[in-house]
């Protein structure tokens, strides 16, 4: 799969809806996982995410105030794990570009 690349204008919040879609034969939902999401900016901090659970399929990552990222390119993932077994997703880049308007 090709890298996602996403446009991001900085001080915006942080705002991703999920949907879990299960492969052929796989778990039928969520229950029971813990997922986790981190962005890295590109002065390489790490911002821990807020994840909300909505249903067993679905769930929300936010991030509210996002002022401080670094402008140039972010890494985001999501972290899947289930007793002892981790996965992940696809790393998705965001384009960290300056907000013009402050208030």
């Amino acid at each position: 799969m090709a890298t996602q690349i996403v446009t991001f204008k900085r001080a915006t919040t942080f705002v991703a809806s999920c949907t879990y879609t299960p492969d052929s034969g796989g778990r039928p939902d969520l229950t029971g996982v813990t997922i986790t999401s981190d962005i890295r900016d590109a002065n390489r901090r790490v911002y821990i995410s807020n994840v909300n659970v909505t249903s067993p399929t679905t769930f929300t990552i936010t991030y509210d105030n996002t002022s401080d990222w670094s402008v140039g390119s972010a890494y985001w993932d999501i972290r899947f794990s289930e007793n002892g077994v981790v996965f992940f997703s696809d790393t998705v880049v965001l384009d960290i570009i300056n907000n013009i308007t402050v208030e």
